[in-house]
């Protein structure tokens, strides 16, 4: 539930600040991790490692929006922490699996 409404939240503040790049990188990556959350944990509440995620658990609504995100961002200027972590988010998310993960 924080989750939603901090992502709600930079919603807003990506809304408020469409140019600023920085706000977009860091929705983007708010996107790209609340895609993963289904998968994150167990049920236990153990966490799931990334190369252990079932990948068909994540929201690819949200990945979509995520890397578009990214993508406005990366665009836009110069390199900030938030964009460098979406894009690293991002490169994850277009993975099939572990092993096809673009790491250049």
């Amino acid at each position: 539930m924080a989750r939603a409404r901090l992502v709600a939240l930079t919603r807003l503040v990506h809304q408020a600040l469409p140019d600023d790049d920085e706000v977009c990188g860091l929705l983007a990556l708010m996107l790209l991790s609340t895609a993963r959350g289904a998968a994150r944990s167990t049920r236990t509440g153990a966490l799931v490692p990334l190369a252990e995620q079932d990948r068909r658990a994540w929201d690819q609504d949200l990945i979509a929006a995520g890397v578009a995100l990214v993508e406005k961002a990366l665009a836009a200027g110069p390199l900030g922490s938030y964009q460098l972590q979406a894009a690293i988010a991002a490169v994850h998310a277009g993975a099939s699996d572990a092993a096809s993960t673009d790491w250049p």
